[in-house]
């Protein structure tokens, strides 16, 4: 769509035609500017070294008029809701004009054998992939006893190779979303806080305290991490990085009246040794894992 008004855009313009019923005159800020320039709202007059922009009754009532025909934007009412494009491609040009993320709808699932859901069984890829993308709201039963919050997508293309307790090689994993993309993570933590009194709520996560931070606020029922906290200690190449960039989520976890006693253990092993592991590291050095209470 050729000039799409924004929101901000939008707001403002409401505004305008609202308190100025019978035209009027206002300054000529950046979007009384954009007002004239991309719509051909108005006039400029100059007042000294002023500027301002200048309309009559008739040009509000044309300019109302021609955004609700060229743009279907009501200037007197609320600004459209995001549609997908698919939506908006029935009545404009730009399809991508106020629609929101092709992702928003989906999330990433996958399992280790077969998928239960909807009271059917689905096979998964024979192919290593990280899963596969389904739309959350047409889930309507898990038959998977356990659901697994995982916080990293590398893990969904590697289940197989965690060393984790036998209870959750029927489990279905559950990638959080990429952590840019606000409205993934929503629909995945969604989904799994929908299910999660009717289920087993694991989160899987970093040994770290962001690691340890989501795992709280998850509301999972239990964590999936390393046995031996001290693992953190093991000998790798390079500088540790992430306990210095963590202060915020240290800083929480100290304010926490309490912690579940695994949280307790995994957060004074990584203040002793001040490092971290990562979910990969999991899978690299075969570390052993299991699952705790939160």
């Amino acid at each position: 769509m050729k000039n799409a008004m924004h929101k901000k855009l939008f707001d403002y313009t409401k505004t305008l035609v609202m308190n100025y019923r019978h035209g009027g005159k206002v300054k000529f800020t950046p979007f009384a500017e954009c007002l004239y320039l991309k719509y051909f709202f108005g006039k400029v007059l100059t007042i000294g070294a002023n500027k301002y922009l200048v309309f009559s009754e008739d040009d509000r009532a044309l300019f109302i008029s021609r955004m609700l025909k060229d743009q279907n934007l009501d200037l007197l009412g609320k600004y459209p809701e995001k549609k997908s494009k698919v939506e908006n491609a029935g009545l404009f040009r730009n399809e991508k004009f106020n629609s929101y993320a092709v992702s928003r709808d989906f999330m990433l699932i996958n399992c280790l054998n077969h998928f239960c859901l909807n009271q059917q069984k689905f096979a998964k890829s024979p192919l290593t992939s990280l899963g596969t993308y389904i739309k959350a709201d047409e889930i309507t039963s898990i038959e998977h006893e356990n659901i697994v919050l995982v916080e990293n997508l590398e893990m969904m293309a590697n289940l197989d190779k965690l060393i984790i307790p036998e209870q959750l090689q029927n489990a279905l994993w559950v990638y959080r979303g990429d952590k840019k993309d606000a409205h993934q993570t929503s629909t995945a933590y969604q989904f799994f806080r929908h299910f999660k009194n009717s289920h087993q709520s694991i989160f899987f996560g970093d040994l770290d305290p962001k690691g340890i931070e989501m795992a709280i606020t998850s509301h999972s029922q239990y964590w999936l991490t390393p046995e031996n906290s001290d693992v953190v200690n093991i000998e790798l190449h390079g500088l540790e990085q992430e306990w210095d960039n963590q202060g915020s989520s240290s800083q929480f976890l100290e304010n926490q009246a309490a912690l579940s006693a695994k949280c307790e253990l995994a957060f004074t092993a990584i203040k002793t040794h001040r490092k971290t592991l990562k979910q990969e590291h999991f899978i690299a050095q075969k570390i052993k894992l299991n699952l705790f209470e939160l």
